[in-house]
C-alpha cells in the first residue's frame, strides 16, 4: 500500500509544484535513522490526508558506512533525493540542501530528532494563512539521550523587536527546527562556522529576527531533541563554543535598547508552588532534627509529588497525548511523573544578559583597541601601575580607545587620561555567577572585536582565558598578562600563586607576560619553562622630583615610618613584634586604611611603641621630614611603588628580602633588607642606619638607580616594544 502510495505521490508532484521540501541533513546517525523516519511517516500520514504535496531530501555531509546503507534502504521506501557533500560544518550543510529544495515552503530538520504527529500539516497550514514572512517552530523542545537528563523548553511567539534582540543576546529563543518559505530561506542564509563559533540556529534566529522576520510557534507541536556524545550539540556545550558576532548586537545598536536602568532580575515563582515552595525550604531547614529525620523519606515523597502534580498542570493534554505516543517509537521518552517531576522546563524570557550588556554598551564610546581586565580596585601599587599603562599608551596611540572592567575609587589620585573609559562591570552585574559574568566577557569579546587583552592579577579573568582559549586563537587576540609576585599560605611554606598554573596552560595563547621587577621574572622562567623574550620586566616609572635626604633627627628619639594597607599580606603582625623589642627612645607612626575583617580599628592599641595615625590617600601628604627610616614588612610583594616614592622622597629603607624588593635594594649598599621572621635583623637595621648616619648614603645610592631605571622615557620604550 506504502509503495502504491509512493508512486502516486511521484505522479501528482509531475503534475504540480510541490508544497513541502522535508530537508533532512546527515552525518553519522547510523541505525537512529530508522526511528527518525518512522515519525516522519506519521507526519507524512497528516499531509496525505490533507493532499499536502512534499519531497524527502537528504544531504548526507561526511556520512558514515551505516548512514549511508539506511539512507540507502529508505530511499526506496520514501522516494528520498539524496545528496553528498564533505562539509563538515551544519550551516553549509543546510544552505545547500535548503537550495536544493523545490517546494513552496522549507522543513529543516536534523538527522537524529524526532518530531510530533501534527508538527509539518500544523506548520503548512499557519504559513498559508500568514500575511507575511514569518519562521516556524515547535513550541515544546524536549532533550533526551542515554546520558542526557531530559530536559523541556517551551518556546513562544516573537514578541517586538527590542524585546526579542535584548532576550537574544544571552539566550536562543527558538529551536533548530524551522519551518519557513523557500524565498525566505534562498535570502536568509546560516552563517558558516569557524574555530570557537557554533550554535549556528541561535545566530540565524538573530540575524534573521534583526532583520524584521518574526518567529513564531506551532501550537502543540513538540521537537524531540535527541542529544548523543560527540555530537555538534555536545561539542558545543563542552568546548565553551559562543555564537560568531551579530550586527544586531553591535554597540551602535546595543545604544539605542534599554535605556532605563537596569533592574536586578528577581527569581518569580508563581502561586501554585509557594506552597510547595515554603515546604521544600522548612525541610531543607529541619531535615536534621531527630522528628523529621524519622520521616525524612515520606517528606520526601510528598515534595516529589508535589512537584510532579504542579508540573503536570502545567503541560497540555495533547503534549501528554504526543509524549506517550512517541513511546511506541522511542523507548526512552514517556511522560512518567516521577521524570517530569525531576524535569527542568525552562521558558526563553530571560533578559538580564541583553539588559546587561545594554548598560554596558551605553558607557562606551566606540569599539575598544585596548582592554584592561584588572582586579577589584582601591588606591594602591596596582591602580598606580595601571595609571602608568594607560598613561604610557595615551601618549603612543592617542588615537586608540581604551577600557578598563572596573571602578576606580572615589577621591583616587590618579591621573587618567581622556581616550580612557572605565566600566564598573562589577556592579554592573551584581547578583551573577562567576559563569554568567565570564559569558558576558565573552559576547563583549565577540561583539566589540576587540583584538588586545591586557590581564593584571584577576583569577577570573584568567580562568575566562582558560575556558576561551580558542576564541583567542580564532580572532588572533593579544593577550597580555601583568604578573608581580607570588601569594603564600599562613605558614608561609606553600605558594599559593594562581596565576603559575594558569600561565602554564595559556602559554601557546598568551603574547606576553609583564612584571615589573627581574626576582619575579627569572623564578618564572626557571619554575615553568617560559621562553625568556615572553617574560618582559616593565620598571614602573618614578614621577617625584629626587629629595636629599634629611639629617637624622636630633636627640636620643627617633621616628620610624610604615605607610602600607594593614593586611595580611603586608604583615602588621611582624611589626608589632619589632616594636616590642626596639629600644625605648624609637616610636613607629602607622598609616594605611585596615583592611577588615582581618584586623579591627584597635588592633594596634596594645602596641608597644606604635601610634596609628589612620589611612593615606597619597604619600605626600605624610610628614615625610619627620621620619629617619621607613620600615617595610610585607609577606611578599613586587617592586612596591611605595617603596619607589619613598625613596625619591629621601628616605633610606628597611624592608623584607620577599619578592622583588631586593630588585630595587640592594642590602648594605642602597638599604638593609631582613628575612621575613628575622626581628633581630630588622632592629639591627634600623639601628644601623640610625646610629653609623647610613642614611644619605642609602638614600642616594637608592636614588641612582631610580634615576637610571625607573623613568619616564624608559617606560615608553619598554611599552613601545611589547605593546606596540
Amino acid at each position: 500500500m506504502r509503495l502504491i502510495n509512493v508512486g502516486l505521490r511521484c505522479i501528482i508532484l509531475l503534475m504540480k509544484s510541490v508544497d513541502i521540501s522535508v530537508v533532512f541533513t546527515f552525518h553519522n546517525e547510523g541505525m537512529v535513522i530508522y526511528k527518525t523516519f518512522l515519525a516522519l511517516g506519521r507526519m507524512l500520514k497528516r499531509l496525505d490526508a490533507n493532499n499536502v504535496s512534499y519531497e524527502i531530501i537528504a544531504h548526507i555531509d561526511n556520512g558514515d558506512e551505516k548512514t549511508e546503507k539506511y539512507i540507502s534502504n529508505l530511499g526506496k521506501r520514501f522516494n528520498i533525493k539524496v545528496y553528498r557533500n564533505s562539509f563538515g560544518e551544519p550551516s553549509q550543510s543546510r544552505n545547500y540542501a535548503a537550495a536544493k529544495a523545490t517546494g513552496k515552503y522549507v522543513c529543516l530538520m536534523d538527522g537524529d530528532d524526532l518530531f510530533s504527529e501534527n508538527w509539518l500539516i500544523d506548520a503548512y497550514n499557519i504559513q498559508e494563512k500568514s500575511q507575511e514572512d514569518i519562521i516556524l517552530h515547535p513550541e515544546y523542545n524536549i532533550t533526551f539521550g542515554l546520558d542526557e537528563q531530559p530536559r523541556m523548553w517551551r518556546m513562544k511567539d516573537s514578541f517586538d523587536l527590542e524585546t526579542d534582540l535584548i532576550i537574544l543576546f544571552g539566550r536562543n529563543r527558538w529551536c533548530s527546527g524551522t519551518f519557513l518559505k523557500r524565498s525566505v530561506a534562498k535570502k536568509c542564509l546560516y552563517e558558516k562556522t569557524i574555530g570557537c563559533y557554533g550554535f549556528e540556529d541561535w545566530h540565524y534566529n538573530c540575524e534573521t529576527r534583526y532583520k524584521g522576520i518574526k518567529h513564531n510557534i506551532v501550537p502543540d507541536s513538540i521537537l524531540f531533541y535527541r542529544v548523543r556524545k560527540g555530537s555538534t550539540y555536545s561539542k558545543h556545550i563542552g568546548e565553551n563554543t559562543t555564537i560568531a558576532y551579530c550586527d544586531a548586537f553591535s554597540l551602535e545598536n546595543m545604544k539605542k535598547m534599554y535605556k532605563q536602568e537596569f533592574e536586578e532580575p528577581v527569581s518569580r515563582i508563581p502561586d501554585a508552588n509557594r506552597s510547595l515552595r515554603f515546604l521544600q525550604i522548612g525541610h531543607k531547614v529541619l531535615r536534621h532534627t531527630p522528628i523529621i529525620r524519622k520521616t525524612d523519606k515520606k517528606i520526601t515523597q510528598i515534595i516529589e509529588q508535589r512537584r510532579a502534580d504542579n508540573k503536570m498542570k502545567t503541560l497540555s493534554q495533547s503534549l501528554i497525548k504526543e509524549w506517550k505516543a512517541i513511546n511506541k517509537i522511542e523507548g526512552m521518552l514517556y511522560p512518567d511523573k516521577e521524570i517530569i517531576s525531576r524535569m527542568p522546563i525552562y521558558n526563553s524570557e530571560l533578559d538580564y544578559y541583553g539588559k546587561a550588556y545594554c548598560r554596558i554598551a551605553h558607557r562606551l564610546d566606540r569599539n575598544p583597541d585596548y582592554v584592561f581586565l584588572p582586579p577589584i580596585m582601591n588606591v594602591g601599587g596596582t591602580e598606580k601601575v595601571l595609571e602608568n599603562y594607560l598613561n604610557a599608551l595615551y601618549q603612543l596611540h592617542p588615537d586608540w580607545y581604551v577600557v578598563v572592567f572596573g571602578k576606580l575609587p572615589e577621591g583616587h589620585p590618579y591621573k587618567i587620561p581622556s581616550n580612557v573609559t572605565f566600566v564598573d562591570f562589577d556592579s554592573i552585574t551584581d547578583g551573577f555567577e562567576d559563569w554568567e559574568k565570564n559569558f558576558l566577557v565573552t559576547k563583549f569579546v565577540v561583539q566589540t572585536k576587540v583584538k588586545r587583552l591586557h590581564i593584571i592579577g584577576n583569577e577570573r579573568y584568567y580562568r575566562w582565558a582558560l575556558d576561551n582559549r580558542s576564541l583567542i586563537k580564532t580572532n588572533d587576540i593579544s593577550l597580555n598578562c601583568s604578573f608581580f609576585m607570588h601569594e603564600y599560605s599562613d605558614d608561609e611554606e606553600r605558594i599559593q600563586s594562581f596565576a603559575d598554573s594558569y600561565f602554564v596552560e595559556l602559554e601557546p595563547y598568551i603574547s606576553k607576560i609583564f612584571t615589573d621587577n627581574a626576582v619575579i621574572a627569572k623564578d618564572l622562567i626557571e619554575r615553568t619553562g617560559f621562553e625568556p623574550e615572553k617574560v618582559s620586566v616593565h620598571y614602573q616609572p618614578v614621577n617625584f622630583k629626587m629629595k636629599q635626604a634629611n639629617k637624622t633627627s636630633k636627640g636620643d628619639s627617633h621616628k620610624i615610618l610604615w605607610a602600607s594597607r594593614v593586611a595580611p599580606q603586608k604583615r602588621p603582625d611582624i611589626l608589632k613584634k619589632i616594636a616590642k623589642d626596639l629600644p625605648n627612645n624609637y616610636s613607629i607612626d602607622v598609616y594605611g586604611r585596615i583592611q577588615k575583617p582581618y584586623y579591627r580599628s584597635n588592633y594596634f592599641d596594645d602596641a608597644k611603641n606604635i601610634s596609628y595615625k589612620g589611612s593615606f590617600s597619597n604619600i605626600m601628604d605624610l610628614p615625610i621630614a619627620d621620619y629617619d627610616v621607613y620600615l617595610y614588612t610585607a609577606q611578599t610583594d613586587g617592586i612596591p611603588n611605595i617603596l619607589l616614592e619613598i625613596t625619591a622622597l629621601g628616605l633610606p629603607i628597611v624592608a623584607t628580602r620577599e619578592g622583588g624588593v631586593p630588585d630595587l635594594i640592594e642590602d648594605g649598599v642602597s638599604g638593609e633588607l631582613a628575612d621575613l621572621n628575622d626581628i633581630d635583623k630588622y632592629i639591627q637595621s634600623l639601628v644601623n642606619i640610625v646610629e653609623h648616619n647610613k642614611k644619605a648614603e642609602y638614600v642616594k645610592k637608592a636614588q641612582k638607580t631610580i634615576k637610571t631605571r625607573h623613568t619616564w622615557d624608559n617606560f615608553i620604550e619598554t611599552i613601545k616594544r611589547d605593546i606596540g
